[in-house]
């Protein structure tokens, strides 16, 4: 899978959140971020769920 440069801006209590999370879990922040978005997608209703995927597939055309 090739690499892209992702950025957000995150204030730095959520960035240490973060980095401790990543550290009692062992786990790298690419793997914790994909945790935490499997997560959520979990907990979607099934409409958001619906919109999520259309999202992601009009995404994926462009």
């Amino acid at each position: 899978m090739a690499k892209r440069p992702f950025a957000i801006r995150v204030d730095q209590v959520n960035v240490d959140r973060f980095r401790a999370l990543s550290t009692i879990k062992r786990m790298d922040g690419a793997e914790l971020f994909s945790d935490l978005l499997t997560r959520a997608e979990k907990d979607m209703t099934s409409e958001e769920l619906k919109v999520y995927k259309n999202l992601l597939e009009l995404w994926r055309k462009s």
